[in-house]
């Protein structure tokens, strides 16, 4: 059914082995390293780099001068963009749309962690996972949501991420959080998502958990928290199925992730041992792409309490399918739906549990 209700039949990556024209890599960094290995897996060779003109200084990446897109377009007349970079900044999205106004541009989907790549094999493989959450979202829009971004990460085409997007407070008003709200997050980063709950609250509420392995950004969280005022609770501990200790990969940014060839360790624990048998009316999960381990390790207290569930969706190439599959096995009850905001590509795309 999935592979009916969506119009592209074949995926980015086979389009660009057979690619009519040129291809230039638009960005530096992670993202644009990850697209040009893959490219060279393919046997596809690129013909240059650019970046927006305020960051060219006359750099190089993966061997190629970095230009401007003047400069590219003086040395070629026609060629195929790729944005390698994820941004929601309004004037950066503007630049993009500009850019494809002119020229053929896809924004190719490659996890941000993993290795697993959402192809059409990738889609056949698991198409009866993507059905079957499909087929239980609650709401047309939710719906429409989900196959825009499947449709967008087979493509790499943008125009799928333009509509039915909404901001943070939307999220919750599907939950519809009360006064008295005790809220879990996991993964609180500098605070910027208790800040993101208080202002749909009123700032009132009974109480927070707040979990965060980084140190960095966690001096930041508490040094926050404590001008929000009332009963929080600020942990320097990664969110996981059980008590233990992890490589950690410090970055001080949103991107702090177990790893095994870190050199910090962190504490780890679950929900349910941090909560001991208490409840919680919310728990937002956004851990780097352990979403599957802080599921788990909260089981006990979802099945006990049900707690209205937000969790991020959009690290691992499985995601998309896995996580609520995973909530839902836990506590079958839950009504589900799918939120995103405007972003390139479709991180923060959110997963949200009510009952």
């Amino acid at each position: 059914m999935i592979l009916e209700l969506i119009k592209e039949k074949q995926d980015l990556w086979a389009y660009l082995k057979k690619a009519p024209k040129p291809i230039v890599i638009y960005g530096m960094g992670d993202g644009a390293d990850k697209v040009i290995n893959l490219l060279e897996s393919y046997d596809v060779k690129i013909a240059g780099v650019f970046a927006s003109d305020t960051f060219v200084r006359g750099q190089s990446f993966r061997g190629f001068t970095v230009e401007t897109l003047a400069q590219t377009e003086a040395r070629m007349d026609d060629f195929i963009v790729l944005v390698c970079f994820a941004t929601q900044r309004e004037d950066v999205l503007e630049n993009i749309y500009t850019v494809a106004a002119k020229h053929e541009l896809y924004a190719p989907d490659v996890p941000v962690y993993g290795t697993e790549l959402f192809d059409m094999d990738f889609l056949k493989s698991h198409e009866a996972e993507l059905e079957s959450v499909y087929s239980k979202l609650e709401d047309e829009i939710s719906r429409q949501i989900f196959l825009d971004i499947i449709s967008y990460k087979i493509s790499g085409k943008i125009d799928y991420l333009k509509a039915n997007v909404s901001g943070a407070e939307e999220v919750y008003s599907i939950i519809s959080p009360g006064n008295n709200e005790i809220f879990v997050d996991a993964g609180a980063y500098n605070g910027d998502t208790i800040e993101e709950f208080l202002g749909v609250t009123g700032g009132s509420f009974e109480k927070i958990i707040a979990l965060e392995p980084d140190r960095r950004s966690y001096k930041k969280l508490a040094a926050k928290a404590e001008g929000f005022g009332g009963n929080i609770c600020c942990l320097n501990t990664a969110a996981w199925d059980k008590k233990e200790e992890l490589y950690f990969a410090q970055t001080s940014g949103r991107q702090n992730a177990v790893s095994a060839s870190a050199a910090d360790i962190t504490q780890a624990d679950s929900i349910d041992n941090i909560l001991k048998g208490e409840s919680a009316t919310i728990i937002k999960y956004d851990v780097e792409g352990s979403e599957g381990k802080a599921l788990a390790g909260s089981a006990e207290t979802i099945k006990k309490y049900h707690p209205s569930l937000i969790i991020s969706a959009y690290h691992r190439s499985g995601d998309i399918f896995s996580l609520p599959i995973t909530a839902l096995s836990i506590y079958s009850g839950y009504k589900l739906y799918l939120w995103r905001p405007v972003y390139i590509p479709p991180w923060d795309i959110r997963y949200v549990l009510k009952i």
